[in-house]
């Protein structure tokens, strides 16, 4: 080995023990003490990491029986109180129809019309497409059909779709983001 090659060597053996030292000096000289388990040791404290219980009350004097009969019934009509639709069940099927669980009020068209969801708007003046409620429809696609026409696509601009409900115009306005 050179005098080079032992002079790099040393150089690396020193470094290496001053980062060591320097290690040592600090988990045993700067480092704060360790923080001791003393509310373990204590009569009703809880364990180090366990969810702290109420103060003056020991885990022990909690009676589980007592607290699983103060726990009182709720009278609830699932039937009674049940929302308009099936929240999991999507408002439009692929060929625009609707489900509907039965025994269910069913939303009035109008307030579904207004509250369809228009995201995105393909404008060319021969075939204008739009994307409502995650459907492409264009102009004339009807997405309820019932007795009393539904809900028709109407127009669609660039910037705006206008739907048919019952004889009434409703619009739906492409937001800028």
């Amino acid at each position: 080995m050179s005098e080079e090659q032992r002079r790099q060597v040393l150089i690396g053996v020193l470094v290496v023990g001053l980062i060591g030292a320097g290690v040592y000096f600090y988990m045993n000289v700067l480092a704060p003490p360790p923080i001791q388990p003393t509310q373990a040791a204590q009569p009703g404290a809880a364990a180090p990491g366990a969810a702290a219980a109420t103060p003056g009350v020991a885990i022990d004097d909690i009676d589980i029986n007592e607290l699983i009969s103060a726990v009182g019934n709720v009278n609830f009509d699932y039937r009674a109180d049940r929302l308009a639709r099936n929240p999991m069940t999507p408002l439009v099927l692929q060929r625009g129809g609707t489900q509907v669980d039965e025994g269910v009020q069913q939303i009035p068209i109008m307030q579904r019309a207004r509250s369809m969801l228009l995201t995105a708007i393909l404008y060319s003046p021969e075939k204008p497409l739009a994307v409502i409620n995650n459907a492409v429809v264009e102009e004339g696609h009807v997405f309820l059909k019932e007795e009393d026409g539904g809900i028709t696509v109407q127009k669609i601009e660039p910037s705006r779709v206008t739907l048919s409900v019952q004889e009434e115009r409703v619009v739906l306005d492409m937001e800028e983001q």
